[in-house]
């Protein structure tokens, strides 16, 4: 019990980090194009989920390991998801898309865009294996608040 807590604890907590950097940039006083990448990385035996961002015109690039196992991406996920709709989905100034697919650039995400125009892509490289419930799960929380 004590383990299914501390992930509970740490899915919330990079969850945050995540609105936050959501945050900065949406407010950026210039329109910017930003670029949130989810994907993994093997670490010793075991798959990690990964934040990569960048928003070229500020120069700015991070790469961060999230400290979630890939096991427990759809938690991570649907943690994320559900923050974006509570922080982003009841906003006049901000525009959430539905999820979409560009089979050429390798995209399955959604995006932002605020009312200066900055638009910011969030793309789930590494999905696992009930990422469509939970873009499901999106879609129909996404109906009913925004």
């Amino acid at each position: 019990m004590k383990k299914k807590e501390n992930i509970n604890k740490i899915i919330k907590d990079k969850s945050k980090v995540v609105m936050e950097t959501l945050e900065l940039i949406l407010t950026d006083s210039i329109p910017v194009l930003g670029k949130l990448e989810f994907a993994s990385i093997k670490r010793g035996k075991e798959e990690i989920c990964t934040l990569e961002i960048y928003v070229p015109k500020r120069g700015y690039e991070r790469h961060w390991l999230m400290e979630v196992s890939s096991l427990f991406s759809h938690m991570f996920y649907e943690q994320i998801l559900l923050d974006l709709l509570e922080n982003f989905g009841n906003l006049e100034k901000v525009k959430m898309s539905n999820f979409y697919k560009e089979t050429e650039n390798n995209f399955y995400g959604l995006k932002l865009e605020n009312s200066l125009g900055s638009v910011i892509t969030l793309n789930f490289v590494w999905q696992g294996d009930r990422f469509e419930e939970i873009v499901d799960l999106y879609h129909k929380k996404r109906k009913n608040c925004c």
